[in-house]
């Protein structure tokens, strides 16, 4: 069951990290991009009472007002549920809902030959057009492109929403 997560799903979305990306260390990322910000759209999906995805969308633009834009990262799936179509499920919804709320642009961050199969392509040149109103580290730095190097203006995949 696919469902708009609510803070109350953090402890099971947390859960979710470790087994789903053990590599990386998402929980405090995970927590800082949901502590509060009305600005996300969080999409998780359920087995029973347990999270197996999560998708997180952070809503951004190029000033204050405007909301044209958003980020996607991360996407986690439990490794025991992967290759049932979670994952596309999750992404596929959220580009649904943020088409119906006027999103024109998502950007990635994460690996482009996972999100070809979304349509996202890299476009090593482009910016991301956001303003930033809490700073979240990634593991390796604030910013990391596709290919994951340190990126040091921007950079991602983003197709239309539509």
């Amino acid at each position: 069951m696919l469902c708009e997560s609510t803070r109350q799903d953090l402890p099971k979305l947390l859960a979710l990290y470790p087994q789903a990306l053990p590599e990386e260390d998402l929980k405090p990322v995970v927590s800082a991009l949901t502590d509060g910000l009305p600005d996300i759209l969080s999409i998780a999906g359920f087995n029973l009472d347990a999270s197996v995805a999560h998708v997180l969308f952070t809503i951004c633009g190029t000033d204050p007002d405007d909301r044209s834009g958003a980020l996607l990262a991360p996407l986690g799936v439990m490794q025991s549920h992967r290759q049932q179509g979670h994952g596309t499920a999750l992404v596929h919804e959220g580009l649904k809902r943020l088409r119906a709320r006027g999103t024109g642009r998502v950007f990635v961050l994460g690996d482009p030959d996972h999100y070809r199969q979304f349509g996202f392509t890299a476009e090593w040149k482009s910016l991301a057009p956001t303003v930033f109103r809490k700073t979240v580290r990634a593991p390796g730095g604030p910013c990391r492109s596709m290919d994951k190097r340190r990126c040091p203006s921007g950079g991602g995949g983003c197709p239309s929403p539509g």
